[in-house]
C-alpha cells in the first residue's frame, strides 16, 4: 500500500483497498467486490459500484456484467454471485494469488513457494495449493519437497472428498521418486 501511495498508481485491487480504507475512516459503508479479472468497490446498500482503477467511474450491476463479458472475451457466463462482497480473507487471498502468479510467470519459484505458504495460512487445506507448491519445488529440482507437497495434497483432497485424480497424483509422486533416484 505504501507503493500505491508513493506512486499514485496500482492495480485494481490495491486501488480498491486504498479506497476502502479511506471510506472506513470516513465511516462510509463499502465492500470490495472481486469480479473475475477485475476488482471494484460496492457502495453498500445503494446497488452501485465504483471502479477506482478507472478513475472512480460509477458502475451499475449491468455495467459490471458488461465489464466481465468484455474482460473474458464473452467466454464467462455471468452470475450475480460475482457481486457478493469479499471478506478480508478473500481480499488477502486474491492479492497473494496475484503475487504468486507474478512469481510463477517470472520463474521465481522460491518466492512463489513463500507466497503459497502464506496462502495456506489464509485458506488452510486447499488442495490446489499443495499441487502448485509441488510444481514449484519440482521446477527447482527439490524433489523431496515436491513429493511431500503432493502427499499433503492427497491427504487434504481425500478429507475434502474430491479425489478424482488420485492415480495421476500418485504417478507424479512415483515420477519424482524416479527423478530423485537418478541423482544418487
Amino acid at each position: 500500500m505504501n507503493r500505491v501511495m508513493e506512486t499514485h498508481t496500482g492495480i485494481p485491487i490495491t486501488l480498491s483497498l486504498l479506497f476502502l480504507e479511506v471510506a472506513r475512516r470516513l465511516e462510509l459503508r463499502c465492500s470490495g467486490v472481486g469480479l473475475p479479472g477485475h476488482f471494484i468497490v460496492s457502495l453498500d446498500e445503494s446497488g452501485e459500484y465504483l471502479d477506482p482503477f478507472n478513475a472512480g467511474v460509477n458502475l451499475s450491476a449491468a455495467d459490471c456484467r458488461t465489464l466481465v463479458q468484455k474482460m473474458s472475451g464473452g467466454h464467462l457466463e455471468w452470475t450475480d454471485e460475482f457481486l457478493v462482497p469479499c471478506t478480508k480473507y478473500d481480499i488477502l487471498f486474491r492479492m497473494l494469488n496475484n503475487l504468486k502468479s507474478v512469481y510463477m510467470q517470472s520463474k521465481g519459484f522460491d518466492k512463489a513457494v513463500g507466497v503459497i505458504e502464506r496462502m495456506e495460512i489464509v485458506s488452510p487445506g486447499l488442495p490446489s495449493l499443495y499441487q502448485e507448491k509441488a510444481w514449484c519445488h519440482a521446477q527447482q529440482h527439490e524433489y523431496r519437497l515436491a513429493i511431500r507437497a503432493l502427499e499433503s495434497y492427497l491427504e487434504h483432497a481425500q478429507n475434502a472428498g474430491s479425489l478424482a485424480d488420485t492415480k495421476q497424483v500418485k504417478d507424479q509422486i512415483n515420477g519424482l521418486w524416479i527423478s530423485l533416484s537418478r541423482l544418487n
